[in-house]
This record gives structure tokens, sequence and C-alpha cells, in this order.
């Protein structure tokens, strides 16, 4: 990308716009957040603001630097108040002259941004835009885009509990994927589909999947994703009573995390199956400790009932009183219940 912006002739703003647009996107699937931020405000700069007599591919790229780089940019970067501003400038022009794949790529924006701000607390509204964004993709999509705006769909799906049409979604990403050889994107299918098994409390899909996942995503070189493999294998150790193993998993799971620049949002894949093996074990504090962790933003918010249970838990720990470990023990027991642990 670096050498083909060093080609472009001084005069032709159009195309090293275009290509500071695409060296971007690159930038944001190899995180490197401030380098993309670099590119999109080079190639806002030479696209300027007069949009209402500019022609139509300039538009068009304009509104790919926004939502495309900013506005998506801001999701990784857990900047909900950032994204937000970034889809409100673009909203005007992609209602006067969004294409469809423009369209789609504002919508599921859209529903990233409230996903963000509520951490994760699905409301109609996401829904509403994810699949407004996957009509938009059969409307004027490729595959691709097709694949893309599904697994979006079955990622928000899969928050709001309706389990079955998550997988569906997934699946029906995955297929296109696997046809189409998209590794990022293979990869993301393969962890929310393994998440899928766990939330439906299928051990032997989990089991199955988890070295798939972890595997597609070491070729994609997404380390949350590995990380999210592994705690998966950390719940399913659970399952088959080997405390060790959870223990050694999930701590190699919350380490790599930690070492990520992503803003992951699901360490109770791991959390939880450690606070059962440290209650069982008698290590009450290490119990708490993690419990303190489900509640910290990024992470994500848990079911009202199950978030004050663990708050009790706390306190009661923080004010020496004997009901913590009983009140961390209803939490446990909620989580099953809800599909968190």
């Amino acid at each position: 990308m670096q050498e083909g912006l060093n080609l472009v002739s001084s005069p032709d703003v159009f195309q090293a716009a275009r290509l500071l647009a695409l060296l971007g996107r690159v930038e944001i699937a190899d995180h490197r957040y401030e380098a993309a931020l670099a590119s999109f405000e080079k190639a806002d700069e030479l696209l300027g603001e007069d949009l209402e007599h500019k022609d139509q591919a300039t538009v068009d790229l304009w509104l790919e630097v926004q939502l495309d780089g900013r506005a998506y940019l801001h999701y990784w970067r857990n900047e909900p108040d950032k994204m937000a501003a970034a889809l409100a400038r673009a909203r005007p022009v992609v209602e006067a002259r969004g294409t469809p794949a423009r369209r789609q790529t504002f919508h599921l924006n859209f529903a990233l941004q409230h996903m963000r701000e509520s951490r994760y607390r699905i409301d109609e509204q996401s829904l509403t835009n994810m699949r407004a964004a996957l009509a938009a993709a059969k409307e004027g999509g490729g595959e691709h885009d097709i694949a893309f705006a599904l697994f979006a769909l079955g990622f928000c799906l899969l928050w709001n509990d309706d389990l079955s049409e998550a997988h569906d979604a997934l699946e029906a990403s995955w297929a296109i994927v696997d046809r189409i050889g998209d590794l990022v994107l293979r990869a993301r299918c393969l962890c929310y589909l393994n998440l899928t098994a766990l939330r439906c409390h299928d051990v032997g899909t989990v089991r199955s999947l988890a070295p798939q996942a972890m595997e597609a995503a070491e070729v994609a070189s997404y380390l949350e994703y590995v990380a999210a493999a592994k705690a998966t294998q950390a719940w399913v150790a659970w399952q088959e009573d080997r405390p060790g193993d959870v223990v050694t998993l999930a701590t190699e799971a919350l380490e790599l995390w930690g070492t990520t620049v992503v803003s992951y949002s699901w360490y109770w894949l791991c959390l939880w199956p450690l606070i059962a093996v440290h209650l069982a074990g008698g290590q009450l504090a290490r119990a708490v400790e993690a419990g303190r962790q489900l509640l910290l933003p990024p992470q994500q918010r848990l079911p009202d009932k199950l978030e004050a249970l663990v708050q009790e838990a706390i306190a009661a720990w923080q004010d020496q009183s004997p009901l913590a470990a009983a009140k961390l023990g209803e939490a446990v027991e909620l989580a099953i219940q809800l599909r968190f642990a």
C-alpha cells in the first residue's frame, strides 16, 4: 500500500485518498489503530467537506472513510461516543447518496455502536439495524458482503439469547467463507459458532470446535480469538471435572487477552469455570477476585439479577461476611441457568 501511494502523481487526489482509505482498513485489521486513524485523516483532508457538488465516486469514497474507516476504528478502540459522532456525520450523506454497500456499513456500525455503548445488552434497535445491513448486502453486495452481514447478525443474535437463529446465521456465513477463503471472517465465524455451542451447553461440539477455532485464529493472527478458544476449553474442562486444567487454561486465556490491544468483552467464558473451581477448592479470595473481573468495563454486562448477585458476594467478602461464598455459589448456579456458564 505504501509503495502504491508513492507511485500516485500529486494531482491525482482521488487515487491517493482511495489508497489511504484502503491502507487504513488494512491497519485496522492489523490492530494498528493510531496508524489507521492517521490514514483516514489524510484521506479526509484530500476529499474535503463540500460533497454536494462532488461526483458519486468521491461521495462513495468519503463514506467509506467515515464508515468502514473512522466508525469501525472507534468500535475496535471501544470508543462508542466517537463512533456515534462519526455516524452522525455520515448519516445525511448516506440518506441522500448512499449506495447499498454504504447503507449496509452504516446499519452495521449503527448496531455495533449501540452494542458497545450498552456493553452488549442487545436492544431491538440493534437487531433491526443488523437485519437492515443484511438486506442491503443482499440488494447490492457480493458474497463477502453477504457473509459479513450474516456473521454480524449471528453475533448480535447470540447475545440476544436467540441461539438457534444465531447458529443458523453463523453457519450460513461460514458456508460462504469456506468457499471464498476469507481467513479473518473464517476465524470469526468459528469463534462465535463455538461460543454459541457453549451457550447451548453442547460440550461435545465445543470440544470439537475449540481446536478448529484456535487454529483459524492463529492463521488469521487474531490473538483475542485464540484466547477465546482457550477459554472455552477451560469451560469443557469444568464440565469434565478437571479442575487443574480449568485453572491452567483460564489463566492462559486471561494472560493472552491481556497482551492484545483489542477491548474483548467475554472474559466470562473462563471466569465462571474459574470461580466455580476456586469455590469448590475453598479458595474464596481467588473466586471473589475472578468475580470482580466479571463486572469491569469493557466486559459484557450481565443480566441484572446475575450482576446483583456478584456485587452482593463482593460486598459480603469486603464485610468479612460468611455469606460471600453462598452468594457467589448462587451466582454460578444462575449463570448456568442463564447460559453464561
